[in-house]
C-alpha cells in the first residue's frame, strides 16, 4: 500500500519525507512550488490534484523547469479562497468543522 502525507495526501518517496515540505522557489520575484508544496501552504484540505485542476480550469500560471512543473503561490491563494467561499462542490473539511462548532 502506498504511504501518503497526512496533510496534502501526496505519495511519499522511500525516504518518507513529503516533497511538499521543501522550501518554495523564488523566480521573477514570485514564489513557485510543485503541487504538493502549494497544497501544504494553502491548508490541510487542499490536495495536489486540486492545484493541478486550478491550473487547467482557472488559469493558474505554471512554470515548467527541467522535468518539474511549478505553480505560483500568490495566484493560487485567491483561486483557493474563491473556491472555499463558493457554495458549490464538496464540503471542505474546515467548513464542516466550523459548522459543527456553531
Amino acid at each position: 500500500m502506498t504511504r501518503r502525507c497526512p496533510s496534502c495526501r501526496a505519495k511519499l518517496p522511500a525516504s518518507g519525507r513529503c516533497p511538499g515540505l521543501a522550501p518554495l522557489i523564488e523566480h521573477e520575484g514570485r514564489l513557485w512550488g510543485i503541487a504538493a508544496q502549494l497544497a501544504h501552504a494553502l491548508g490541510g484540505d487542499v490536495t495536489e490534484r486540486m492545484i493541478r485542476n486550478y491550473a487547467n480550469r482557472d488559469d493558474l500560471p505554471r512554470w515548467e523547469y527541467r522535468r518539474s512543473v511549478y505553480f505560483a503561490l500568490e495566484d493560487a491563494a485567491p483561486i483557493e479562497g474563491a473556491k472555499r467561499r463558493s457554495g458549490r462542490g464538496r464540503r471542505r473539511q474546515l467548513d464542516a468543522g466550523l459548522v459543527a462548532a456553531a
